[in-house]
């Protein structure tokens, strides 16, 4: 015998599963806009010439990939 689905439950669930999909989605934007507003940030820096290298940070991330 086939037992009946309780459709409130499975309501339930794909408001739970939309929600976490919108709240992603609003995390993908957040981060998006930081990254922009940094990207920004270091064109400025750049065009006024006081964009500093880290050297000690860019080697670090050279050896990394290379390991």
């Amino acid at each position: 015998m086939i037992s009946k689905v309780n459709v409130g439950n499975v309501y339930v669930a794909n408001q739970n599963i939309s929600r976490t999909k919108n709240e992603n989605i609003q995390n993908k934007e957040e981060i998006k806009s930081k990254d922009r507003d940094k990207v920004q940030e270091i064109k400025k820096s750049i065009q006024n010439g006081t964009y500093k290298i880290d050297l000690q940070k860019t080697s670090e991330k050279i050896a990394d990939t290379l390991l």
